[in-house]
């Protein structure tokens, strides 16, 4: 719950720690290899709390993401490109929200597509 509210970008309270037991759980999480449920125990906090500060809180995320866009070409086929290869100079992606219209979209290696039906996406992975 607490890692999709995260990556939803929506914001959940925690209660019960400070910057104090931040510094203790990552630094315990980073010296040792123990499991969240003992750091919980030896830190004194739920573990739902533990977890929340280790993936949450953490500088170091435990997972990748990686943003593409997605769309569909005048010939009905469907491509996804990493967002970084998307020239959003040339390529106007303010307001997709019409996905019959097609719209220019350039990559930064000149190619140029008629696309519609512009999605981003995002890929997490480990």
């Amino acid at each position: 719950m607490r890692n999709m509210a995260y990556r939803l970008k929506l914001s959940l309270r925690v209660t019960a720690y400070n910057h104090r037991r931040i510094a203790q759980v990552q630094a315990l999480y980073a010296s040792e290899t123990l499991s969240l449920k003992e750091i919980a125990a030896k830190t004194g906090l739920t573990a739902s709390t533990v977890q929340y500060i280790v993936y949450v809180k953490s500088k170091n995320k435990p997972y990748a993401t990686t943003e593409y866009v997605s769309f569909e070409t005048e010939n009905a086929v469907h491509y996804r490109v990493q967002k970084e290869f998307v020239d959003t100079e040339r390529s106007l992606l303010d307001n997709i929200s019409d996905n019959t219209r097609f719209r220019e979209l350039y990559l930064t290696d000149g190619t140029f597509y008629c696309a519609r039906n512009i999605k981003y996406e995002v890929f997490i992975s480990e």
